[in-house]
C-alpha cells in the first residue's frame, strides 16, 4: 500500500513537534543551566549547591507528577495538559530572572516542575509508541537527540546573553523559548493515537511482515508479557544508576581544571560530551530496530567504560577529549534503551503501566546524583573515586539486563 504525501508529511510533522518538547524540557531548562549556576549564586551571595537545589527540586516534582500524569491522559485532554504545562513552565522560568530570593526560586522550580510532568516524559514515548511500529528505535533516538541538540545550542547562547545583558535577562529568554519550542506540538492537529483519526502508525504492515507485531482493525498488536514487580525494580534500579550518571558530565569543567586545563577546555569538553549524547542516541535507536535494545545497551556501556579510561588516563588532550565525546554515550542508554527495552519487553499495553514508575526512579536518580558527585570530590579531594563509582554503577547495570533478558522468550512472572 502506498502512502500519500500528506500522509508521510504527517508522520515527519509529529516527530518534529516531539522534537521541540524535548528540546525545550531537557535541552533548554536541564542542560543548558549550569551556565547560570556560578553566576547567579555569586550575585546573590550563596552557594552554587544552595542555588543549584531549585533544579533538584523541579526534577523530584516532575519525576513524581508525571506517574499522576501518566494515568489521567487520554485522547480528549492531553492537548489540555500540553497547553497548561507550557505555559506553567514558561513563565516560572521567565520569573526565576525577576527575583532575588532563593525560596522564590525554590517554588519557581517546583512550578516549572509541575509544569513540565505535564507535557514531558510520559508524552513523547507514548506518542511514539502509538504512532511508529516500524523505525520505533530510530524515532526515539532522534526524538531524545534533540535535548542534547538544544542543550549544545543554548549552553553557550545563555552564556553570552549572561555575558552581554545579565543573567535575569537569560532566565527570560529561556522561559520563552520553552514556549516556542511547545508551540508545534500545540499547534499540530493529531490525535494520540492514529485509530482515533482514521489512520493507522508508520509502516504498520511492513513491521507486521517483519514479525515486529500484527495490526489488526484499528489498533496494533504486540505480544504483551506481564511484569513482575521483581523485573520491574529491575527497570527502575537501571534507569535511577543510568540518569544518575547523566549527571557526571557537569563536572567536567571541575575535573578537567584539577588536572591543571583551563576553564575553556573544561567548556569544551562538555560540548563535544554533549556532541555523543545527539549522535548516540540517533545511532542507538538505529541499530536497535536491527540488532535489538540489548546488545545495542551492552555496545554503549562498553563505549562508555571506554570513555572513562581515556578520562582517568589524561594522557593528551586530544584523548581526553576522545573520552569526553565518547561519554555521551551514556544519555543514549538513559533516555533510548530503557523505554525501547520496555516496550521489546513486554509490549505497549504493559509499557503505559510501568514506565511512569521507571521514569519516577530514574528522575529521581537525576535529581539525586546533580550534587553527589560534587560531594565525593570535596570529601576526597579526587573525581577518581566518583569514576570508580560510575564503573561501579556500570557493572550493576549489565547484571540487571542479564535478569530482565533470563528466559526472554516466555513471560516473566
Amino acid at each position: 500500500m502506498t502512502m500519500s504525501k500528506s500522509e508521510k508529511r504527517k508522520y515527519i510533522l509529529i516527530i518534529i513537534a516531539l522534537c521541540g518538547i524535548s528540546a525545550s524540557s531537557t535541552g533548554v531548562t536541564f542542560n543548558s543551566a549550569g551556565v547560570f549556576y556560578g553566576t547567579v549564586s555569586a550575585d546573590l551571595g550563596i552557594r552554587q549547591g544552595t542555588f543549584s537545589m531549585y533544579q533538584t527540586l523541579s526534577n523530584l516534582v516532575t519525576a513524581f507528577l508525571t506517574v499522576y500524569t501518566s494515568k489521567k491522559v487520554n485522547q480528549y485532554n492531553f492537548k489540555r495538559f500540553i497547553v497548561a504545562g507550557t505555559i506553567l513552565t514558561g513563565i516560572a522560568t521567565c520569573l526565576m530572572g525577576n527575583t532575588s530570593q532563593i525560596w522564590i526560586f525554590y517554588l519557581l522550580g517546583v512550578t516549572a516542575g509541575l509544569g513540565k510532568a505535564l507535557y514531558f516524559g510520559i508524552f513523547i514515548y507514548i506518542i511514539i509508541n502509538n504512532w511508529f511500529v516500524s523505525h520505533h528505535g530510530f524515532a526515539t533516538g532522534f526524538v531524545s537527540a534533540f535535548a542534547g541538540v538544544a542543550g549544545a545550542i543554548c549552553a553557550p547562547l545563555f552564556s553570552m546573553i549572561i555575558s552581554s545583558a545579565g543573567w535575569r535577562i537569560g532566565y527570560f529568554t529561556m522561559g520563552i523559548l520553552v514556549i516556542l519550542l511547545n508551540l508545534p506540538i500545540i499547534l499540530l492537529k493529531f490525535s494520540l493515537e492514529p485509530a482515533y483519526e482514521g489512520a493507522k502508525p508508520y509502516l504498520a504492515e511492513k513491521a507486521s511482515q517483519k514479525g515486529q507485531g500484527n495490526y489488526t482493525g484499528n489498533s496494533y498488536q504486540i505480544t504483551n508479557m506481564t511484569c513482575s514487580f521483581r523485573i520491574l525494580l529491575c527497570f527502575m534500579l537501571f534507569s535511577f544508576l543510568a540518569l544518575g550518571i547523566t549527571t557526571f558530565p557537569q563536572h567536567f569543567p571541575s575535573y578537567l581544571t584539577s588536572l591543571g586545563y583551563t576553564s575553556s577546555v573544561g567548556a569544551f569538553a562538555v560540548s563535544l560530551c554533549l556532541i555523543g549524547n545527539i549522535l548516540t542516541k540517533i545511532s542507538f535507536g538505529t541499530l536497535s530496530d536491527h540488532f535489538g535494545s540489548a546488545k545495542v545497551t551492552l555496545l554503549m556501556l562498553f563505549v562508555n567504560a571506554l570513555s572513562m579510561v581515556l578520562l582517568i588516563k589524561h594522557s593528551s588532550t586530544i584523548l581526553i577529549m576522545v573520552g569526553a565525546f565518547l561519554f555521551g554515550s551514556i544519555y543514549s542508554i538513559s533516555a533510548v534503551s530503557v523505554p525501547l527495552m520496555i516496550k521489546e519487553r513486554f509490549g505497549i499495553n504493559e509499557y503505559q503501566r510501568i514506565f511512569p514508575y521507571v521514569n519516577l526512579l530514574g528522575n529521581v536518580g537525576l535529581a539525586l546524583f546533580i550534587s553527589t558527585f560534587g560531594y565525593i570530590y570535596d570529601i576526597s579531594g579526587s573525581y577518581l573515586s566518583a569514576f570508580v563509582l560510575v564503573f561501579l554503577f556500570e557493572i550493576i547495570i549489565v547484571g540487571i539486563l542479564a535478569i530482565i533478558y533470563k528466559d526472554a522468550k516466555t513471560p516473566v512472572r
